[in-house]
């Protein structure tokens, strides 16, 4: 009977832990549809929304970059392309000390005038490792480390 109950009271909280990792998961899944919408309608508040207030990005050249370089780097290609289409996809995710390590697949693709009529295709390919952090009840990026990212212009590798 003893062993019963033990058995019973590991499966409660592991079935807890479960279902607070799918809550988590939802709320981010959540966010980032939020950011993939901001993105392509070139909507800055709408892309920061989702960055904690301490946010830092590392590119793959290894430099970093908080919350007041990314808005300078937002404004600048929403202002330069005609269209911005993303594609997020949450490879692994993990929910360890109340922080969410996440694993994703991003691409960006971005259409930008070259002239008159001629358009330039610029897309990227990489895969990030983040950290989401509870903020306000919600779940906010912390940071983000770019693992490997592929760049074309063109169809032409660069960089």
């Amino acid at each position: 009977m003893k062993r019963i109950l033990v058995l019973a009271v590991v499966s409660v909280a592991a079935l807890s832990l479960a279902q607070q990792k799918t809550g988590a998961q939802r709320i981010i899944e959540k966010q980032m549809a939020g950011y993939v919408k901001a993105m392509e309608t070139k909507d800055v508040r709408g892309v920061m929304a989702i960055l904690a207030p301490t946010f830092s990005a590392t590119d793959a050249k290894g430099v970093v970059h908080n919350r007041e370089r990314v808005v300078i780097q937002l404004k600048s290609l929403f202002a330069t392309a005609k269209t911005i289409h993303v594609v997020t996809k949450i490879k692994s995710f993990k929910l360890e000390k109340g922080v969410a390590h996440l694993t994703t697949t991003n691409v960006l693709e971005v259409d930008i005038p070259a002239g008159k009529t001629k358009m330039t295709k610029y897309r990227s390919d990489s895969v990030n490792d983040e950290a989401w952090v509870p903020t306000n009840g919600t779940w906010k990026i912390q940071s983000s480390k770019t693992v490997t990212e592929k760049q074309l212009v063109d169809g032409k590798p660069i960089g």
